[in-house]
This record gives C-alpha cells, structure tokens and sequence, in this order.
C-alpha cells in the first residue's frame, strides 16, 4: 500500500473510490469551477464550456443543463431586480411630475380666489365677501376663471350671485 503523503490524500482516495460520491463531488466542484471561469474569463463562451464538459464528462449534457438552469435563475433575479429599479424610478418620475401638477394647479387656484376675493371686495364692499365660502367650494379651475371674468364685469352683486348660480 502507498504512503499517505497529503493528509487530504486519504480523504480525497475515500472519496473517489465510491462511484456515487466521486461523482457527486465533481459535479459540485465541476459547476463551481465553471461558473468561476464563465464569470471570470471573458474570452470562454457557453459553447466552448460545453465542448470541454463533453469532452471531460459523458454525462456532462446533465451537469450543464444543472448549470444553464442556474444561470438562467441568476439571470432572471439580475432581470428582476433591474425591472424593479427602473420602475421605481419611472414611479419616481411620475409622482414627482403628477405632485408637480397639482401644486401648479393649487398655485394657480389660489391665484384666481385671491384675485376674486379682492375684487369682490374692492367693487362691493363686505357684502361681496359673503359670497366668498360657495366660491371657495369650486374645484374647477375653468368655472373659477369663468367666475372671475363674471366679477370684473359685473356691475352688481345680483350679477355675480346669478353667475354664480347659473355656474356652478
């Protein structure tokens, strides 16, 4: 019998003298290795990791279909997360614009109330600021302009009530 030279040689002789585990053990350092040399090396395509499986391994059609399966779970999760990236930036990009618009369209609402509550009471005095809390309840900016339009030309109160009626 020969010397143990290696301590791991007694492990590794145990090991590749059982057909089973042998085997085992080179599938799971086979796809190790391979999946450190596809990454790693640049230059070695998927085709030419096959040719040196089949060349190596008679079975190596199984090893490599394990080993596609991963790559394609990989590419998958890699696909995924790029996915959930750039929607949430769209979702970002979205929000922001949509919270853009409305704070326009506030800014502008308040712009035409201000507007129609100085002119009410600039041409009619208190009494035309009573009409204020139904004006205020109006959402839409075209029936507020249509309401502003109606107090710089109206010349009485009854006017601007009408309008308002007839408006909203």
């Amino acid at each position: 019998m020969e010397s143990v030279v290696n301590p791991h040689d007694r492990f590794f002789k145990q090991v590749m003298s059982n057909p089973q585990m042998a085997r085992d053990f080179v599938q799971n350092y086979l796809q190790t290795l391979l999946r450190y040399v596809s990454v790693g090396a640049r230059r070695i395509t998927p085709q030419d990791l096959r040719e040196a499986v089949d060349q190596a391994f008679p079975e190596g059609d199984e090893l490599m279909a394990t080993i596609a399966e991963q790559w394609v779970e990989q590419g998958l999760k890699r696909g995924m997360q790029q996915g959930m990236q750039q929607g949430m930036q769209q979702g970002m990009q979205q929000g922001l614009q949509q919270g853009l618009q409305q704070g326009l369209e506030q800014g502008r609402r308040e712009g035409i109330l201000a507007n129609i509550e100085f002119a009410l009471e600039l041409k009619f005095g208190v009494e035309g600021t009573l009409l204020l809390p139904n004006i205020y309840k109006i959402s839409d900016l075209g029936v507020l302009r249509a309401v502003q339009q109606v107090v710089r030309t109206a010349t009485s109160l009854d006017q601007v009530h009408a309008a308002l009626q007839s408006l909203t």
